[in-house]
């Protein structure tokens, strides 16, 4: 009987200590967040069809998101360098650069969510569009709950990713 009271106070105490160390993390996190000052995200819209543009520009401008408008891929290209973006939503098929091509040459720098906006729908061209670094792939015509509900999704999990990164030390050795 005495093992299993020493037992019962040992388990009492580790749960004391762990739900301490689960307050300090969660105090800690907090704090990472309130200094890093997390604005509104910045999500980069690509499409060669102004009106689709304009839709989810107002659309993710409702929920609260700033947008910023690219109308092929070189632009697309160019906003990114210009502005500090959490979320790229592309088309695939534009003039200029495509969207397969420019999604590679984002993902040879950035690791930010990229999903793809298209009308191409065949189960060929989902795989190839995640396989070539897309995060999520969307077919056209949308429905604009999912959508939003996509673009929160991922961009939830990115930022966490990268409260992550930033709070907790890289422990070498």
């Amino acid at each position: 009987a005495s093992d299993v009271y020493k037992r019962q106070d040992l388990i009492k105490n580790y749960v004391e200590l762990f739900l301490k160390n689960v307050a300090y993390n969660n105090k800690r996190k907090r704090k990472d967040r309130a200094d890093m000052e997390v604005k509104e995200p910045v999500i980069l819209v690509v499409d060669d069809d102004k009106d689709i543009v304009g839709a989810i520009a107002k659309l993710l401008e409702m929920e609260g998101y700033k947008v910023i408008k690219a109308y092929d891929g070189l632009e697309a290209l160019e906003k990114l360098t210009e502005n500090s973006i959490q979320l790229i939503l592309i088309d695939v098929m534009m003039p200029k650069l495509d969207g397969l091509s420019t999604m590679m040459k984002i993902r040879a720098t950035e690791n930010i969510p990229i999903l793809v906006l298209s009308a191409k729908s065949e189960d060929t061209d989902k795989v190839l569009g995640l396989s070539m670094g897309a995060d999520d792939y969307i077919t056209k015509p949308y429905n604009p709950m999912e959508l939003v509900a996509r673009v929160r999704s991922n961009l939830r999990r990115y930022m966490q990713l990268a409260l992550i990164h930033i709070s907790e030390p890289t422990r070498l050795g």
